[in-house]
């Protein structure tokens, strides 16, 4: 085994895996050790973006939370965020507290995408595994100090896993010496007319100064206007506050009233302001009625109930009634300008993500003369249907039958369970389990793929485990929402499949089911097919014998096929040397003839194959490629007596060490 070998880590959640070691005898393959890989607790919880620190104003009062730029990670499989923090220095009188926001976490974008170790990590992280945002939580009034905090992280396990790092924290002293404007709004009027440096405000009117009282200061005042859309229109000059246009004022980016902050102050203290705010207004006079602005963008759930406010049109001048084009009569407009949901039918996003409506003026005869026309007659409103989460889980068969008939062999893939969510997000990804707590000598495990989990068969060689004769039970997916929906379907797994319609003599194996009983049914065709040589005794190691016995007696008809069309073989853990791949087997053959088995690929030894009984293992060229995950298209082959009796390609082989 590789050294240092691990499962995926957070935000994995496996922390249990198994390796099967087999050994070749006479051409035959027997599973000789079953590794049961257990994740130990490895990793420290890790500090990132460190060192920390904060300024927080003197007059900030108890009981405030104040977020910190902390953010701790530990890289063990769990299903949730297992770490919390603590000050265990440097808050002498029990000034602050640490603890978590419950509304807001870490952007998946922006957290780190390898272990310290340099291990990548699998992106999917769950909601419930997102790093919340850490709060300062400040308890008793704050001293013009400094201070330095020592603060754990503990990832809560047994035992636990610690990390320290500091905690900075500056007061600052309050300065009253801050530029106070006159007014708390300043008024503008502007046109659509409106061009690329005509003067909006001329200085001197918008004034700020320092509080008369006190000593008269020379320091010099200056003036900035807050980033926002509308502060980009705008060019403000710092020292007199005159303000000018930066660009024409068009009616697809300007309507109706607009507002932007403006800031004031001192030239040596930039950190402490003042703010007031400037009121920009169309200027309608002798301009006929119109919309402003002309386009909006707004947003509205999915399913939203009549009723629903959309928006509201924002109408200048005198006007006879407003017009709404909706061709699906979904809205409807009202005389003061709102649009509200008259039909929620189809406000459905996963059938249709945006609408777009247009609203007109009408205006009555002789009402527009004399008045000067406006470019804003008609509104476009853009609208963007917000993804509710209305849609449980659907798997991509109504139920799954696996037929086999021998037992498989440890930690083979029995078939592929899918899913899919047509919502959006969070409540489109996919969390797979069994819907009811298996007994302990369970013998299934579950493994993610791209496309669904697999069904893996998990024989423990620690017990005596008894394989019963047929499993029915319900898998579950959920997504990872707060509210998450649940999607269920039954799976069967029959180790007692009848080939052919031919009857198999009775087994004396029990049933076992994780469902309450279900009606009975005929079997559907199986959906996957043992991979597994059929007449190799398959035994575990405590001796006992797993195979299903059939009739000897059975004449299969001679026509020579592999089991299936195409086979599709994938390994979940680290690669090895004369690892297990899996079996070809070529069937409705006679009982008697020997058929040998090849693999016709480009590139030597990357995988082995025994000619006798199908067996594929991973041979030492794959080894030496540099990987993450690899697949292969191929054929194989298998003749009789010299001469090819059949072929067949692989739709797949592939790999990836996790």
């Amino acid at each position: 085994m590789k050294p240092n070998f691990t499962l995926p880590p957070f935000p994995g959640h496996v922390n249990q895996s198994v390796i099967t070691i087999n050994v070749i005898c006479n051409t035959v393959s027997y599973p000789l050790l079953t590794l049961t890989i257990r994740q130990p607790n490895i990793y420290v919880p890790t500090f990132y973006n460190t060192p920390y620190s904060m300024h927080i104003p003197h007059h900030t009062s108890p009981q405030q939370q104040i977020e910190t730029s902390i953010l701790a990670i530990d890289w063990d499989p769990v299903k949730k965020y297992s770490v919390t923090f603590s000050i265990i220095s440097g808050n002498e009188g029990n000034v602050f507290e640490i603890g978590f926001s419950n509304a807001t976490y870490f952007n998946r974008k922006f957290l780190p995408t390898t272990t310290k170790d340099g291990k990548a990590v699998p992106q999917r992280w769950s909601h419930s595994q997102l790093p919340p945002i850490v709060n300062l939580i400040l308890l008793q009034p704050l001293q013009l100090s400094q201070y330095n905090l020592v603060v754990q992280a503990s990832d809560n396990a047994n035992p636990p896993s610690t990390a320290t790092t500091s905690l900075v924290v500056y007061v600052d002293m309050a300065n009253d010496l801050i530029p106070i404007f006159e007014k708390e709004h300043y008024f503008v009027n502007y046109t659509l007319n409106t061009k690329a440096g005509d003067v909006l405000m001329e200085g001197g009117v918008i004034v700020a100064s320092f509080d008369a009282n006190r000593i008269d200061s020379n320091e010099t005042i200056l003036y900035v206007l807050e980033e926002t859309d509308v502060g980009d229109l705008l060019d403000l000059n710092p020292l007199t506050a005159a303000i000018h246009a930066k660009q024409d004022f068009l009616s697809d980016k300007v309507g109706g009233q607009m507002k932007v902050n403006i800031r004031s102050y001192s030239e040596l203290n930039p950190n402490r302001y003042h703010t007031s705010q400037i009121v920009l207004n169309e200027n309608i006079e002798n301009v006929g009625a119109h919309f402003s602005p002309c386009n909006v963008e707004v947003s509205v759930k999915e399913n939203a109930a009549v009723g629903t406010l959309l928006t509201r049109l924002n109408v200048l001048g005198t006007f006879s009634s407003l017009r709404l084009s909706d061709n699906g009569a979904v809205f409807k407009i009202l005389d003061d300008g709102s649009i509200v949901v008259s039909d929620s039918t189809f406000l459905d996003r996963e059938k249709v993500a945006n609408l777009h409506l247009i609203a007109q003026i009408i205006h009555t005869k002789g009402s527009a003369e004399g008045l000067k026309g406006s470019p804003c007659q008609r509104a476009k409103i853009n609208v963007t249907l917000i993804d509710e989460n209305d849609n449980a889980p659907q798997f991509s068969l109504p139920s799954y039958y696996f037929a086999l008939p021998n037992i498989p062999r440890n930690n083979s893939e029995i078939g592929t369970i899918r899913a899919t969510d047509p919502d959006e997000g969070m409540n489109s990804e996919l969390e797979y389990d069994f819907d009811q707590e298996p007994p302990s000598d369970w013998p299934f495990d579950l493994i993610y793929k791209e496309d669904g989990v697999a069904l893996i068969f998990i024989q423990q060689k620690n017990q005596r485990q008894i394989i019963e004769r047929k499993y029915t039970f319900q898998i579950k997916a959920n997504d990872i929402s707060d509210e998450p929906r649940i999607g269920r379907v039954n799976v069967t797994v029959d180790f007692d499949s009848k080939v052919d319609g031919n009857d198999e003599e009775d087994v004396d194996m029990p049933n076992h089911s994780l469902l309450s009983p279900i009606p009975t049914q005929t079997k559907p065709n199986p959906t996957h097919f043992s991979m597994f040589d059929e007449d190799a005794e398959m035994s575990s190691i405590d001796g006992d014998v797993t195979k299903v016995h059939k009739d000897q007696s059975i004449q299969l008809p001679m026509k020579r096929h592999f089991e299936v069309e195409k086979y599709v073989f994938d390994l979940h853990s680290a690669i090895d040397v004369a690892q297990f791949v899996g079996t070809i087997k070529v069937v409705d053959g006679h009982p008697n003839e020997i058929f040998e088995y090849d693999l016709e690929i480009n590139t030597p030894n990357i995988f082995e194959i025994n000619s006798g009984t199908g067996d594929i293992f991973v041979g030492r060229r794959l080894l030496q490629m540099e990987h993450d995950g690899i697949e292969f298209v191929f054929e194989a082959t298998a003749t009789l007596n010299h001469l090819k009796v059949v072929s067949f390609c692989f739709d797949k082989m592939s790999f990836k060490e996790d």
